[in-house]
């Protein structure tokens, strides 16, 4: 019976080792450990970052220059386990164990009718007893990456400022928890320049923001500051949207270049992805002429005001159109091509003034305090920044590990070559090398899925190269075995 329960807890242990730690929307991963301060009576846990990317749970129970002894828990039951040195990343003590973050969402919100995902207002920690309005300063400022694989991208241009899934929906967590009155996302991003489809890396975003966006206790405001590329369609999810006077959205490029061989199967996907775009603008009040406008050079987009209102025109004034029609875009042919794409109107380019004009801004404000003012907030406020720098300085600080990781990884495997070129023990060696990192680096992407492999195509492809990998062993052992018989026969 004790050897049996010795196997059993054992097993348990390398199950624990080999779960991935992926960030969805209320899921309690390590990343959110740290949202409570600890006190004598919290209970705590010690966590083991491995240079996998697995997180272990438990307390530490011994340490030595090689060795870290932990003591894990798996479905309640109890197991040391010991880790060389080697293996470890990083060592966090002391963590405090949350049990019921507030704010967090919970799995069986669509039975409660008072609940529309994020937890009962009254279930909120308030942020002080003053009676003031509360004001939550949300600042989103970087690189937006989601939807499709990212990491080449970072890489390529330098960048770690990154915005993603984890750190926005652990932000938007410790918002609600302050139970404010408005949330104001303070908006200052890019993307990756894939042209047209770059406009949709953020749309794993969406969901964080509509399930508060549709509360009606709480005003969710966009204050642009930038929003290109990646970032150009993220305000259109508001029907509050503010710029700063320098402010400028766009640089989404332009569909007139998008080609897979076909014209009218391109027609039919520029017509889908303009579609979606549309349907988020009109779904918030905004005209789809601005998202046609930004879409394809040879759109033109004029407005006047008419009878207080503005109307759009989307080709070339002429007479019978009437006077007063200020020209947005143009076709961009000739002498109407611009030299830049952001600056210039070959296609729909919003700074300040212009959004402003046409209904997209609600107005132009640099100061925080001017902005609140104008949202009917008259005297004095708390305005609560929260967890919020910190939560992506975190998680920012973690996926620059986990890239560095991966570049060494892919310089190991492209060292190691394909696995099994040599002869007999040697090439069993390469197919354990090359496996051994195949795993890590799977385990890697599934940790930092949202910017690496949101879709799970690479995994599936390592999945591929691992099987044939295996089965090359089979054949190589038996190639083994085989040489060593005959070996054997020869000395007889």
């Amino acid at each position: 019976m004790k050897l049996r329960l010795t196997t059993l807890l054992a097993t348990l242990v390398m199950l624990l080792a080999i779960v991935p730690v992926t960030s969805q929307v209320g899921s309690r991963s390590a990343l959110a450990a740290d949202e409570t301060e600890a006190t004598p009576e919290t209970e705590t846990k010690d966590l083991l970052i491995l240079h996998s990317g697995t997180i272990v749970e438990g307390k530490i129970l011994e340490e030595t220059a090689d060795v870290v002894k932990m003591l894990v828990v798996v479905a309640g039951i109890e197991a040391p386990t010991t880790y060389r040195r080697s293996e470890i990343l990083e060592i966090q003590r002391g963590i405090p164990v949350v049990n019921d973050l507030p704010g967090a969402r919970k799995p069986d919100a669509a039975d409660d009718p008072d609940d529309n995902g994020w937890g009962r207002r009254d279930e909120q920690p308030a942020d002080s007893a003053s009676g003031k309005p509360k004001v939550y300063k949300f600042p989103m400022k970087g690189y937006i990456v989601g939807g499709f694989p990212a990491a080449n991208h970072l890489l390529r241009q330098g960048r770690r400022d990154i915005i993603s899934f984890t750190p926005v929906e652990k932000t938007m967590r410790d918002a609600l928890s302050y139970d404010p009155d408005v949330i104001i996302i303070e908006l200052d991003a890019d993307g990756p320049d894939i042209g047209w489809d770059g406009g949709f890396v953020a749309e794993p975003l969406t969901p964080i923001f509509k399930e508060v966006i549709d509360r009606e206790d709480i005003k969710v405001i966009f204050w642009v500051k930038n929003a290109l590329i990646g970032a150009a369609f993220l305000p259109f999810n508001s029907r509050d949207i503010y710029f700063e006077s320098e402010a400028l959205l766009g640089g989404i490029g332009t569909l007139d270049d998008f080609d897979i061989g076909d014209e009218l199967v391109n027609e039919k996907q520029i017509s889908l992805r303009i579609g979606a775009a549309e349907g988020l603008a009109i779904s918030n009040g905004y005209d789809p002429a601005i998202i046609r406008g930004m879409a394809r050079q040879q759109n033109w987009l004029c407005y006047r005001f008419r009878h207080g209102k503005v109307e759009f025109l989307e080709h070339e004034p002429r007479e019978i159109d009437g006077e007063g029609w200020v020209i947005l875009t143009d076709d961009g042919k000739g002498s109407n091509k611009d030299e830049s794409e952001i600056r210039g109107n070959d296609v729909l380019n919003l700074d300040a003034q212009t959004a402003r004009e046409i209904g997209l801004s609600k107005g132009t404000y640099d100061d925080i305090d001017d902005l609140v003012f104008a949202l009917g907030i008259r005297g004095d406020y708390d305005l609560i920044e929260g967890r919020a720098e910190r939560n992506f300085d975190e998680w920012r600080d973690r996926v620059e590990l986990g890239l560095d990781r991966y570049v060494e990884l892919q310089r190991e495997l492209d060292a190691g070559g394909s696995g099994g070129g040599g002869r007999g023990n040697d090439a069993v060696k390469q197919i354990g090398l090359r496996t051994r990192l195949l795993k890590e680096l799977r385990g890697l992407m599934t940790t930092y899925e949202e910017i690496f492999d949101p879709n799970g195509d690479q995994r599936a492809g390592i999945d591929v190269q691992l099987e044939q990998l295996r089965e090359t062993l089979i054949q190589a052992n038996k190639a083994e075995r085989q040489r060593q018989r005959r070996s054997s026969n020869s000395r007889r």
